[in-house]
């Protein structure tokens, strides 16, 4: 008989390979992105950017021998941005694109309040807020902003 010798060896067979990773949701369901924010969270939206850090500040009413000065409520400011934004009809209004929209606003309205000659109190007056909100600027940040598939079910203009 004869002896036998057995060797053995290492060999890969089969390589390793990425599988990434996967986690389940938190509680097991999807989260929820509607496709119109709501206008409580919209408000809440436009209020958080308006009073963040240096806040916007419309003065109303004029200074009259010394008297102090007084600023729009950010709550009415709010309003009246998003007024603007309801009585567009061909805009996209999820919340990803409303975030978006409230950061351009609050950037145009920064650039209206930090105007070189200010004084040491920096604010707007209430012409300069109302005529942001009828003119070209505003209209070209929702311009920017059209959402194809409403600009289709509104027809041409």
């Amino acid at each position: 008989m004869e002896d036998t010798v057995s060797q053995t060896y290492e060999h890969e067979l089969i390589k390793s390979v990425d599988l990434k990773k996967w986690e389940w949701s938190k509680n097991g369901e999807k989260e929820y992105n509607p496709p119109i924010i709501p206008r409580e969270d919209l408000h809440k939206m436009l209020k958080k950017r308006l009073t963040e850090g240096k806040s916007i500040r419309v003065r109303i009413g004029e200074e009259w021998l010394g008297l102090k000065h007084e600023y729009m409520d950010p709550d009415k400011m709010a309003e009246k941005i998003e007024e603007k934004i309801h009585d567009r009809n061909d805009i996209r209004k999820d919340p990803k694109s409303a975030e978006a929209l409230a950061f351009k606003i609050r950037s145009s309205l920064d650039a209206i309040m930090n105007t070189p000659f200010r004084g040491t109190v920096v604010f707007m007056e209430q012409q300069e807020f109302v005529a942001f909100l009828k003119g070209e600027d505003l209209k070209a940040i929702f311009d920017e902003d059209i959402d194809p598939i409403q600009q289709i079910i509104n027809g041409p203009d």
